[in-house]
């Protein structure tokens, strides 16, 4: 408002009512606690309740070769990030040049098997970093704050999402180790080796000048949520493909 309620006139008012609660600081911390509830709340309602997504997880093609695989990254057109140009907006912010999420980067994981999921990328036990191929851009280390999370749940905890290279995108990657191995890290023929990419976007304008202060506007990285699958290889002995065709050329290889 304010308004006028003509007669017989009909109009719709949304209201909200967020509850947050600290669990030590006083009413002052609580008070901290609920701007920040109350931000998350207004962005999403403007937001139309809109989930972001993050950038789409690339499709995964992996040639099959002696003791090595070579793993391809492509997105389809009806991907959010077909020609890596995801962009998504970020609710948070209204005003500036900073406005959206973009394409940062992707992180390709070794899993331990077949019952590895996306919640599992975290754990050393199941998943390993391969490598991460994000842009040449100056962007490396990404960190996030959180607040209500240990060890200080009345406080901004900051988390680093991703340190990248910034040697540049690559949509092909060698891998000749196996990062689970407990001897000899060479890929053996014959054994089946799974892995799963993910990419992720970065907002420089969601880094704030203050973290310590519940701005809500403290995620630079955000990673994609769909189209993140698990996929399987087997190195094997090549030559008997294609009707016993023997490519003379290697991975690599140039005029």
């Amino acid at each position: 408002g304010p308004f006028t309620l003509l007669p017989g006139a009909v109009n719709v008012i949304t209201t909200g009512v967020v509850w947050a609660q600290a669990t030590s600081g006083g009413a002052a911390a609580s008070v901290d606690l609920l701007r920040f509830a109350d931000t998350k709340a207004q962005a999403l309602f403007d937001n139309c309740f809109k989930i972001i997504n993050g950038p789409d997880a690339p499709d995964l093609t992996i040639q099959e070769l002696d003791k090595r695989l070579i793993i391809y990254l492509s997105n389809s057109a009806t991907s959010n990030n077909y020609k890596d140009a995801y962009n998504e907006k970020d609710p948070y912010i209204t005003s500036g040049t900073d406005t959206a999420w973009k394409f940062q980067g992707y992180k390709l994981y070794q899993l331990k098997d077949a019952t590895v999921s996306s919640n599992d990328l975290e754990n050393k036990d199941k998943a390993r970093l391969v490598g991460i191929y994000d842009n040449k851009d100056g962007v490396k280390k990404i960190i996030n704050y959180y607040i209500g999370q240990d060890p200080n749940p009345n406080y901004w905890t900051p988390k680093e999402m991703v340190n990248g290279s910034d040697n540049g995108v690559q949509h092909s990657i060698v891998v000749t180790t196996d990062l689970f191995s407990s001897g000899d890290p060479t890929l053996v023929n014959h054994k089946t080796y799974y892995y799963m990419a993910v990419a992720y976007g970065y907002n420089p304008g969601e880094v704030s000048s203050n973290p310590t202060n519940p701005s809500g506007y403290n995620l630079p990285y955000i990673g994609g949520r769909r189209n993140v699958k698990s996929y399987s290889a087997i190195p094997h002995i090549h030559k008997g493909e294609s009707g016993g065709t023997e490519i003379v050329g290697d991975y690599g290889d140039g005029p």
